[in-house]
């Protein structure tokens, strides 16, 4: 199969890919959980199809989610990082939510690492991009980073501005 298969074919590869990845990672053999997401990144990234797109990007995810786990932070900010510089601007519903996914696991990581500012910044660019969509998913998404930029704030003693914040939005 392979890169060369039609879309179908290669949506049940990626996908296959990223399952393999998860259960892996549920064994603890994170090495190898990474290889396989990264694998299904280098094989499938670049396609446009926006279901195989989704797949790459939750591989993306899933990556940086597993660093962080790990405490392995500044690889996990990469992982998103890579995720938000190959697919943001993709229009698509799903796509948009694994990047307020990615964006959420980006500040998370940040937050751990101390740098609450920076993890408050990650958050205040999710509404410029994604505050006006429409569809249910992409919003429910967008209202969880309002709520941790809420928990952030409060968690930096700063319980007025989150309480603003949170009336604001």
């Amino acid at each position: 199969f392979g890169e060369h298969a039609d879309s179908v074919m290669v949506q049940l590869c990626v996908t296959a890919l990223v399952k393999q990845g998860v259960l892996l990672g549920q064994l603890g053999r994170l090495d190898e959980e990474l290889a396989a997401y990264d694998e299904a990144v280098r094989r499938y990234g670049d396609r446009r199809e926006p279901t195989i797109a989704r797949q790459a990007a939750k591989a993306l995810v899933s990556k940086g989610n597993s660093l962080r786990r790990a405490q392995r932070l500044v690889d996990a900010i990469f992982a998103f990082d890579t995720l938000l510089a190959r697919l943001m601007g993709r229009p698509e519903p799903a796509i948009a939510e694994q990047l307020i996914r990615g964006l959420l696991g980006k500040a998370s990581s940040q937050g751990e690492m101390g740098a609450e500012q920076e993890a408050l910044q990650t958050y205040d660019s999710v509404l410029p991009r994604f505050g006006t969509e429409t569809d249910k998913t992409v919003r429910a998404m967008v209202a969880v980073v309002v709520l941790q930029k809420g928990v952030t704030l409060e968690s930096l003693q700063q319980s007025e501005a989150a309480i603003t914040w949170l009336k604001k939005h």
